[in-house]
């Protein structure tokens, strides 16, 4: 009988003799030292996973009460400065940049809204209203022009709220009459009208938006032509 079938028949008479349990202390009483070595290794990484995630989680609770707690600009900011990525940093953004309106620093809050509005990874809804807000800093600022196009990005994003978008578009139409550009703002105001929505808001904005698409129609927006003084 040559060597391998030797080895197939006493490994078969092995498994028949022994059970289960036997066989593993059999096996353990062989490698008993390598098998602690693996099962210390693998304690020691679960361990050190363990802890990096508790670290983390722990600095990630500090950093959200750091941005949350802060109630001033400049607290909020040096916050900020802290944890610029952290998930609660947009929203901290936007009451920095909400306090910086209120005190009527048009440029640094149009900034700070701008940021947000910009800012890759943040909710669509919050960057929409960023953007919003921005419009209205900017015409506070007395930068009509740069509050357009603000308010258009919004308007023909069909990804935000319907009432964010019909508050965007009736602004834009708005001050493009001002401007004297009455042609896009019939164009805007018309698309305006149309946005559907089940909320009083949405009503809000598309009727007013259709209330001044019909003052555009009738003349109620043209500049009075000075009469002349020559007798």
């Amino acid at each position: 009988m040559d060597t391998d079938n030797k080895k197939k028949i006493n490994a078969e008479i092995g498994q028949a003799l022994f059970s289960d349990t036997e066989r593993f202390e059999m096996w353990f009483a062989t490698y008993w030292k390598p098998a602690c070595i693996v099962a210390i290794i693998i304690a020691v990484l679960v361990a050190v996973i363990f802890g990096v995630a508790a670290a983390r989680s722990s600095a990630d609770r500090k950093a959200a009460f750091e941005l949350t707690d802060a109630t001033t600009a400049a607290e909020i900011s040096a916050a900020l400065e802290k944890h610029p990525d952290h998930a609660g940093a947009a929203i901290a953004r936007f009451r920095l940049a909400k306090l910086q309106l209120d005190a009527k620093n048009y440029k640094e809050a149009i900034a700070e809204f701008d940021k947000i509005a910009n800012a890759s990874g943040v909710d669509a809804t919050l960057a929409g209203k960023a953007r919003l807000a921005s419009g209205y800093a900017c015409e506070l600022a007395g930068k009509k022009k740069e509050a357009v196009p603000r308010f258009l990005a919004v308007e023909s994003n069909l990804e935000l709220p319907a009432a964010l978008r019909a508050e965007a578009g009736y602004n834009a139409g708005r001050l493009l009459i001002q401007s004297g550009d009455e042609k896009q703002a019939k164009t805007v105001l018309g698309r305006t009208g149309m946005i559907s929505g089940n909320t009083r808001t949405v009503s809000y904005w598309t009727e007013n938006a259709k209330q001044m698409l019909i003052g555009i129609d009738n003349g109620e927006y043209k500049k009075a032509t000075p009469k002349s003084n020559k007798k």
